[in-house]
């Protein structure tokens, strides 16, 4: 009988008061054993492992993933509520599921290998000209995991599924490099809907992801383009975790995230990012970048993104380390009025938020129109050429007081300086002519 194990692993991240779980049941293979040498070879006592026993047939390649909870410091504003779904409806699920038509009802889909592949009866030769196919299923399941992939090196293509699980909907873990492609899925109401361990170079394009407490999950994994995607109603849209060793590569571009709690959460050591050209609108935390080491060789980039309407700050940056923001549109964030602008940094100094070539920042709909705009935090970052004009359309009513401040400082700043100009010449004429002043 082949044997399992069950890792539990108790992050103990420095800095941090309460901890992440992570409970993951997978077969013995050869990347728990490339795991557990990571964990013990690298994190020393940042993590901690405890191996059990359990049956395969019971289990099987179930992520059993806890819900995270830590401090403001990790995730602001994370719940103390662990209840999986505690601030999402779920009302509308049914009208949701009508998104993908003519589905194939099924239990559940494991794949643990090539030939799992050719039992199923997928079409496709598992080439990249002809991949197989797990496409047009309806998935509705009690089952901890609606369809799981793990070691298998054909091409394969899943698309046009709606996914509702008990835990997780779609579970990735350790295929051949860019072999997967997710294209045009509903994900609807699980704890995890799509989770990712060393996957690298995954497309994940053009699906819905709606009421799910963590729609995206990314460990170790890079290479990952994640497209025209929507995000609607999570409590977490994208989340990304690296361990010490694994140097990570996200593309995050052209996506729509709206009302969710978290956006993108990025608590990482090694992680470089891309995040371009999408929509943030009306969330409660937008973006948050971690990384809690300086190190070197790590690269993000915030470009061209349209943050609107958000109750707390659009970013928040804790050692952003070689980051580079610029021509994005920051319009009436921060509605709860808890920071002073519309963005927080501290840590290392190495976040630049302009574009170095062109000297052009970002547009913040509450700049006062004269010098730099200041960014809230201990490092005190400041963006040193803010734009006078949006870069995207702007949803929301911009307060009339910003309306023309560059026309009325323009305006303002030459007539004080004359002003005072005019008052030091009255002065020194009075004390030539000896009046007293």
């Amino acid at each position: 009988m082949k044997k399992t194990i069950k890792i539990m692993i108790i992050l103990q991240m420095q800095s941090i008061v309460q901890t992440n779980l992570l409970l993951i049941n997978v077969e013995k293979s050869s990347f728990i054993n490339e795991l557990n040498s990571i964990l013990f070879n690298n994190l020393n006592n940042v993590l901690q492992l405890r191996i059990k026993g359990i049956n395969l047939k019971k289990a099987n390649i179930i992520f059993f993933i806890l819900l995270f909870s830590s401090n403001s410091f990790l995730i602001p504003g994370i719940c103390d509520n662990v209840s999986a779904k505690s601030s999402v409806s779920f009302n509308t699920r049914d009208n949701l599921k009508s998104r993908i038509s003519n589905t194939n009802s099924i239990f559940e889909i494991e794949i643990g290998s090539d030939k799992n592949l050719t039992d199923y009866g997928f079409p496709g030769e598992g080439t990249f000209e002809n991949p197989y196919r797990i496409e047009n299923y309806g998935i509705d399941t009690n089952m901890h995991s609606a369809i799981t992939v793990y070691n298998t090196t054909k091409y394969i293509v899943i698309q046009n599924c709606t996914i509702d699980s008990a835990h997780s909907g779609l579970v990735l873990v350790e295929v051949e490099s860019g072999t997967i492609k997710i294209q045009n899925n509903s994900f609807i109401d699980n704890v995890v809907g799509l989770y990712l361990f060393k996957c690298d170079e995954i497309i994940i394009f053009d699906n819905l992801f709606e009421q799910n407490y963590e729609s995206i999950q990314i460990g170790n994994t890079t290479g990952i383009d994640i497209l025209h995607n929507t995000f609607r109603n999570n409590e977490y849209g994208i989340r990304s975790y690296s361990l010490p060793g694994d140097n990570v590569f996200t593309n995050i571009a052209n996506n729509y995230f709206y009302e969710n709690f978290h956006a993108i959460a990025c608590s990482s050591d090694l992680n470089d990012f891309n995040i371009h050209n999408n929509s943030l609108l009306n969330n409660e935390y937008c973006i948050f970048i971690s990384n809690y080491y300086e190190l070197n060789g790590i690269y993000n980039n915030i470009t061209y993104n349209l943050i609107e309407n958000s109750t707390s700050v659009a970013i928040r940056i804790i050692n952003g380390l070689e980051t580079t923001i610029h021509h994005n549109t920051f319009a009436n964030n921060n509605l709860n009025a808890k920071a002073t602008s519309q963005a927080f940094y501290e840590g290392y100094e190495k976040v630049v938020w302009y574009d170095k070539e062109t000297r052009e920042g970002n547009y913040w709909s509450d700049w006062n129109g004269i010098l730099s705009y200041k960014i809230d935090g201990k490092a005190k970052g400041r963006d040193r050429y803010p734009l006078t004009k949006p870069v995207h359309e702007v949803q929301t009513e911009i307060p009339k007081f910003f309306v023309g401040r560059v026309v009325i400082n323009a305006t303002i700043i030459p007539l004080t300086v004359i002003g005072i100009g005019v008052m030091i010449y009255i002065y020194v004429k009075k004390k030539q002519k000896g009046i007293e002043v």
